[in-house]
């Protein structure tokens, strides 16, 4: 039985602010927060397939990131944004790099039940995203879990994350 995970790290352009957490980091922090998801059933890294979906204008980012996963034993498939929302070969992670993620791959992960994640804070504000892999003002990484969209998407964080991590609703 896969499971599923849809991770949207969307990176901004160089020079604007925030700055965002390079894609290794990004990657291991997204390994640390599937081990407290309940919803995976501690499933191994190999299992938890990764779509990376692209907006325009981001493929070297993009591969960056699908690098970074791959290292890190994620199985993944690099696709456009309008792609993804077919989610195709039912995805263990969807990695959306870019500036932003549309309405229809937001719904279709929501029916899926599959975890969205970005590297951008204001998408998991917005409700878009469950969860960004981001970096604060003082450079250090942070998580940030939209709780109403978790629960959406079905998801079951241990109470250890949730206390890591800064909640918005």
């Amino acid at each position: 039985m896969g499971a599923t995970l849809l991770l949207l790290a969307t990176l901004m352009l160089p020079g604007t602010t925030p700055p965002i957490l390079p894609p290794e980091m990004q990657t291991a922090l997204l390994a640390k927060v599937v081990a407290y998801d309940r919803a995976f059933a501690q499933a191994p890294l190999s299992r938890l397939r990764v779509l990376v979906a692209q907006a325009d204008g981001a493929e070297r980012e993009a591969e960056g990131v699908a690098a970074a996963l791959r290292r890190a034993g994620f199985p993944v498939t690099v696709v456009s944004a309008d792609l993804a929302a077919a989610l195709p070969g039912t995805p263990a992670v969807v990695y959306i790099v870019g500036d932003g993620i549309g309405a229809a791959l937001a719904d279709a992960c929501a029916r899926a039940r599959v975890l969205t994640a970005t590297a951008r804070v204001d998408l998991v504000e917005r409700g878009r995203v469950t969860l960004a892999l981001a970096l604060k003002a003082d450079s250090k990484p942070e998580i940030v879990i939209n709780t109403a969209r978790a629960a959406r998407e079905g998801r079951d964080f241990e109470a250890r994350l949730l206390h890591l991590a800064r909640l918005v609703h």
